[in-house]
């Protein structure tokens, strides 16, 4: 009677009786990063975007959840168990133990319920890789972002301190002209308003600055940044793509664009999957008794399924029908909300990269040549302190506008460079 059974056993399922056990393998666990030993060095935006990327947690569970879903897939794959038990009947019927024996019970899924399932589950690995694929452009973008406003933090500080000394060298060489009788006082009173004033602007610069450095080191999961930055990336700047290329680009390659659309793969595949849901699984027993009272061996089979009469799965079948329309408008909308953000980055880049080459042409050269002037000029008595300071301002406004627009450029084309993902 056992070898019966267990020759059942292996001709129905083909499968080993060793195979009990197996498991699926667990993915590594994940090293955390080596410090990183910040001193007196320079920082490149390689090397700043590597080591945010290596210490972003947000990527760490953006992998992990691609290795659930690919256990998922191996699961909704599987067969389902089979039941063995002890049956026993007419116990007891004229004093005999009547059928006594094992029993073995499996339910036959429709083979395409559990294609249909496999099929879905790896729709969602592909979606949770395309996640993976968003948080790592995400985390280039705000690097990036944040080394551009380290830089310009440290150009503009340092500008405004080379103002700074200036205007406090002129206030000494004023102050012995008005002791003299050369100049009247209120030259002095607005040379010392003026430099009060670019220290205010000196001291909020340099708060700015200490905030991004601040941020960079949360990036860099550091107690704070002390070291420099590459600012030559300031000086290193494309002109704006036509919105056609652009758009091209962002359409092959946007990850929040393949999100949506293998979102809506997906729930095609799941309104299929709930119209096979009525094809009724198959529920199959088979018994192997002995009969006391014959000293036979008696076997036993039942086959059953159930009958869609009263419920067809219609509801469900209506819902994934609505879900595949909502996904299928969802893709429009991210497209036409992309379509928009691109036109206003190019539009901010385009009036950067205007501003930067009207600075880097005549203007800014015309403001610098006008400085050394009147700068000469002053000091040999030939133009008055009015003269200088307003040659002063012309100067510092045109270069801090071309550090501003330079600013603007760096941060569009870094968007542009991540697919303007969007940044928190």
């Amino acid at each position: 009677m056992w070898r019966l059974l267990i020759m059942t056993w292996v001709l129905l399922w083909g499968i080993p009786l060793n195979t009990w056990g197996d498991d699926l393998t667990l993915p590594a666990p994940v090293v955390p990063p080596a410090e990183v030993v910040t001193g007196s060095r320079e920082w490149s935006l390689p090397e700043v975007v590597e080591q945010c990327l290596a210490r972003d947690p947000g990527l760490q569970a953006a992998r992990a959840a691609v290795a659930r879903q690919r256990h998922l897939v191996y699961q909704a794959t599987r067969r389902q168990n089979p039941a063995i038990g002890y049956a026993a009947a007419e116990v007891g019927q004229e004093g005999q133990a009547g059928q006594q024996g094992v029993y073995l019970q499996q339910t036959l899924r429709v083979p395409s319920k559990r294609h249909l399932d496999g099929t879905i589950r790896e729709r969602e690995v592909s979606i949770a890789s395309r996640q993976l694929a968003l948080q790592e452009y995400v985390s280039i973008a705000v690097a990036r972002l944040t080394f551009v406003e380290v830089a310009v933090g440290s150009r503009r500080v340092a500008l405004l301190e080379r103002l700074q000394a200036s205007l406090e060298g002129a206030i000494k060489g004023i102050r012995s002209q008005v002791d003299g009788g050369e100049v009247p006082r209120s030259a002095l009173l607005q040379a010392q308003i003026e430099a009060r004033r670019n220290h205010i602007g000196l001291t909020r610069a340099r708060a700015s600055y200490r905030a991004a450095c601040q941020q960079l080191a949360g990036l860099l999961k550091q107690p704070r940044f002390d070291d420099q930055v590459d600012t030559k990336l300031l000086d290193t700047t494309t002109a704006p793509p036509e919105y056609d290329s652009a758009w091209a680009m962002l359409e092959s390659s946007s990850p929040e664009i393949l999100i949506a659309a293998m979102q809506h793969n997906r729930a095609g595949w799941v309104v299929r999957r709930q119209q096979v849901e009525p094809i009724s699984d198959v529920q199959t027993q088979w018994t192997l008794q002995q009969d006391a009272a014959t000293n036979f061996t008696v076997a036993g089979i039942q086959v059953s399924f159930e009958v869609p009469i009263y419920d067809k799965n219609r509801g469900a079948i209506h819902s994934a029908r609505a879900e595949n329309r909502r996904t299928h408008h969802q893709v429009e909308s991210v497209r036409r909300a992309l379509r928009l953000r691109l036109a206003q980055t190019l539009g901010r880049y385009q009036q950067a990269w205007q501003q930067f080459q009207a600075m880097q042409g005549d203007l800014q050269s015309l403001a610098k040549e006008n400085l050394t002037v009147v700068e000469s000029d002053f000091w040999v008595g030939d133009a008055t302190y009015l003269e200088l300071l307003n040659a002063q301002r012309s100067f510092i406004a045109v270069s801090l506008d071309t550090l501003d627009a330079q600013r603007e450029l760096a941060r569009e084309s870094a968007r542009l460079e991540t697919l303007l993902v969007p940044v928190p």
